[in-house]
């Protein structure tokens, strides 16, 4: 089995991993993530939305859905077509309705391909939903859906200023990559810290202002993505009072690695000396630094380690 790093693994349960058709685990060259604010694309985006919409919605035999969520889903469809028809609809309300089918639909799946028997149906299905369900993204091979947060940025001329502000934090932290902001990936579901490049700062300025929004379905998310900020920072500090090593993408020799995190480290221990957030992790970045210079706490560079996993 593929090795699948802590931060995936909060990312595949909070389904927040925004990806189309992973469906294994292969290796493949670093990527940064995609910080999409293109016009041209967001008419592009429109377009498929809008076909998407359109298709009609298919069930199968073999996979029952209630008739409850046919009825839910046929409503959702129809909010996604007015917004193609230029009428302003709830772009909050959608979202909502987005994050309960695609719940509903991964715990179908996630409990179907234990199955045998229904497991190769359930795989098909599951994987050509997202053809007639705009807003949601194919499973990838972890069984979980997410929300594909670029058909609801396309339309957020028709939302109102705490739609828009949602949509543009999240995409600030998380673009449409399958790894948030903070990551380069080096295989479908993993990467390394971009130790060095990354502005941790202003990710933690945009979690406190998305802390703030109204709709508790745009604080989830918020929350989602504080976690996996904080999981970047903290995963790789102490383990059952051992060291686990820290896996940077800074590249060049070791010494200049340690820098550039012990640096990191600084400004950010400095930034929550002020705010007084996180306290936990204020304290672990203070030992962690400690723990780097004495060389008990190891910094891995993935291009020479591939400490990432995969």
């Amino acid at each position: 089995m593929k090795r699948i790093t802590v931060t995936v693994l909060l990312m595949m349960f909070s389904g927040i991993i925004s990806c189309e058709d992973h469906k294994s685990g292969h290796s493949h060259k670093a990527k940064r993530n995609n910080i999409n604010t293109s016009t041209a694309n967001k008419s592009d985006v429109k377009a498929s939305v809008c076909q998407i919409t359109q298709a009609k919605a298919v069930y199968i035999k073999t996979i029952p859905i209630s008739s409850n969520m046919k009825e839910y889903v046929q409503l959702y469809k129809e909010n996604w077509a007015k917004l193609c028809a230029n009428k302003k609809v709830s772009l909050y309300k959608n979202f909502e309705m987005a994050n309960k089918i695609m719940s509903y639909f991964q715990l179908i799946f996630y409990t179907n391909m234990k199955n045998k028997a229904l497991r190769q149906a359930t795989q098909d299905y599951m994987y050509s939903v997202h053809q007639f369900l705009p807003g949601i993204s194919a499973p990838h091979s972890e069984y979980n859906f997410s929300i594909k947060m670029s058909h609801f940025r396309a339309f957020s001329d028709l939302g109102n200023e705490n739609d828009r502000r949602f949509l543009s934090i999240h995409n600030e932290l998380m673009g449409d990559g399958v790894l948030p902001v903070w990551y380069t990936q080096t295989w479908d579901l993993g990467g390394c810290v971009n130790y060095g490049e990354h502005p941790w700062i202003k990710s933690f300025k945009a979690i406190k202002e998305g802390k703030k929004l109204d709709g508790q379905a745009y604080q989830i998310a918020i929350l989602r993505l504080e976690t996996l900020l904080l999981s970047a920072l903290d995963r790789s500090m102490f383990i059952n009072n051992k060291s686990t090593g820290i896996c940077t993408c800074t590249p060049g020799k070791d010494n200049k690695a340690k820098a550039v995190v012990i640096n990191d480290y600084r400004n950010i221990i400095s930034y929550l000396n002020k705010t007084k957030d996180y306290p936990a992790l204020y304290k672990k970045l203070q030992l962690s630094v400690t723990a780097i210079k004495n060389e008990s706490l190891k910094i891995l560079v993935d291009r020479e380690k591939h400490c990432s996993g995969g």
